[in-house]
């Protein structure tokens, strides 16, 4: 299957409007009271995607689309389809945050993304989980950053000219930034890389890096004095 991200996103449209699959459909509203006033998937994606519906009634919708896709595998695909066709929107979002990173394959982020979106539906533990949408997402592409700043990471003990990881991401800023930051603020590039770069919170970065909250925020603000005040020196 091509991981162009239209040709993915016409391949799901093309699922939905198959006799098996609104059969499904209509399965599913037969269990399900909230799915009952949407006779076919576009009636469905239409209140998702449109101005309709209040959030709490989208919230409801996707809760129970969820639960199919996590239920038998007869109604777990269709779930698992109109989920990500209902987070589209949203998926193409964080697609385009990400895109500076993969902009020699773009291939490869809609992959991770669809991939890792499937599998948050799959696992994710709908009684401890308020906001169905703003959830998974976050978690997409939290999940996609952590695996840019673990490639890094993994870099930090050999030459960056030597490193397969970074070297299979040109794109990364990760060549010449990360090797410039170990020059200036040693040990503490991956997190200043993590919040200055990849765009974690320094919260996330902490949890990335395996420190505490309080030491990541002394350690991240530590290096950004140190940089601001390596800057100022180089323009005297």
């Amino acid at each position: 299957m091509s991981f162009h991200w239209h040709e993915v996103h016409a391949h799901l449209i093309e699922q939905t409007a198959r006799t098996g699959f609104q059969k499904q459909l209509r399965e599913m509203a037969d269990r399900q009271a909230v799915l009952a006033g949407y006779p076919d998937p576009g009636a469905l994606l239409g209140l998702l995607h449109g101005d309709a519906g209040t959030a709490a009634e989208k919230n409801a919708v996707l809760r129970v689309l969820v639960s199919e896709a996590q239920s038998d595998a007869q109604h777990s695909v269709a779930g698992n389809i109109l989920v990500i066709l209902a987070l589209w929107p949203g998926l193409g979002a964080a697609r385009n945050r990400l895109m500076r990173f993969f902009r020699n394959d773009p291939d490869v982020l809609t992959a991770e993304l669809t991939g890792r979106l499937s599998q948050g539906i799959a696992s994710i533990r709908l009684d401890q989980v308020n906001r169905i949408a703003a959830t998974l997402l976050r978690n997409v592409e939290r999940d996609i950053k952590r695996q840019l700043i673990r490639q890094t990471e993994e870099t930090r003990d050999r030459a960056i000219e030597d490193s397969a990881a970074i070297a299979e991401w040109p794109a990364l800023p990760g060549r010449e930034v990360f090797s410039t930051l170990r020059q200036h603020v040693g040990s503490d590039a991956e997190l200043v890389m993590a919040v200055a770069v990849f765009g974690f919170s320094q919260k996330e970065a902490a949890r990335a890096l395996g420190l505490s909250y309080d030491v990541a925020r002394k350690r991240y603000q530590r290096a950004m004095a140190s940089l601001v005040v390596k800057a100022n020196l180089v323009e005297l």
